[in-house]
């Protein structure tokens, strides 16, 4: 540098070769313009990790997001276990045992009653309802010595020698009031002992001489009853005696009830009758 700025000098001034020697330093010259950064050096180590900082404050609940779409539908579960059936029993004192299949059990009793309300307000009347129907009409109970109902008196039966009565398997008999003997009842049509048939041998439909529904026909220890239909004008062919022998009857046409076995006939009334 100081021989740049002698050398500039002379350029200047003027030198000659017999200059003296070397003077003395001038003063610094002014710095020069920086020259270009040079490449950046290589990357050094990463230094070790510094300690953790503390906790900042939480911040503020964010705004609820929007509802997601519906998932897929999960697998069916597995089967759960049968149940077991259960009965309930009233034990009588106001608890009741609950008793299932798996053996358990449990008692369970009634709460106390609550209190009584108070009466509600009255009601107005209300509209007048129907007219009932007629009550059947009363009627009068027979019975033997030992209080075994012979059946309901009929009260156009009642008079002369005897109780006309309907059993309670409405059967219309007799039963006479100084003997106890249970008959037939006396309708207009003689003796309704034998039994008609349209047969020759006493088979098929058995036919009575009785004139009213519901009258008792005795026949070979059997007791039979009136009942309908109402056959007119039938060829009889065979007659069944009282004590049970079939018979040809004779020629001709009847008007008869059909006669229907009901069982054996009635025993005999114990003394005395009496009526309730």
């Amino acid at each position: 540098m100081h021989r740049l700025a002698v050398l500039a000098s002379c350029l200047v001034l003027g030198c000659s070769a017999a200059d003296g020697g070397v003077g003395k330093a001038g003063p610094p010259g002014t710095d020069g313009i920086d020259g270009d950064d040079g490449t950046m050096g290589l990357i050094g180590h990463a230094g070790d990790p510094g300690d953790k900082g503390s906790m900042g404050v939480r911040g503020a609940t964010g705004p609820k997001g929007d509802r997601g779409a519906t998932g897929a539908k999960g697998n069916t579960g597995a089967p759960g276990m049968d149940g077991t059936s259960c009965s309930v029993t009233d034990n009588g004192n106001g608890t009741k045992t609950i008793s299932c299949d798996d053996g358990t059990d449990v008692t369970v009793a009634d709460g106390d009653p609550g209190a009584k309300g108070d009466p509600g307000a009255k009601g107005d009347p209300g509209d007048k309802g129907d007219k009932g129907d007629p009550g059947s009409p009363g009627a009068f109970t027979l019975l033997d010595g030992n209080d075994v109902v012979l059946g309901t008196l009929v009260p156009a039966g009642i008079g002369g020698g005897g109780f006309t009565v309907r059993t309670p398997g409405g059967v219309l008999l007799n039963y006479d009031r100084q003997t106890g003997i249970v008959g037939e009842i006396f309708d207009g049509s003689g003796s309704n002992t034998q039994l008609y048939f349209a047969s020759a041998d006493c088979s098929g439909t058995a036919l009575t001489l009785a004139k009213t529904v519901g009258a008792g026909v005795f026949n070979a220890g059997n007791l039979y009853v009136a009942a309908l239909p109402y056959a007119t004008s039938i060829d009889l062919g065979s007659v069944l005696g009282g004590a049970g022998a079939c018979g040809v009857t004779g020629p001709g046409s009847r008007d008869l009830l059909v006669a229907t076995l009901v069982g054996a006939r009635p025993t005999d009334a114990v003394l005395p009758l009496q009526i309730q």
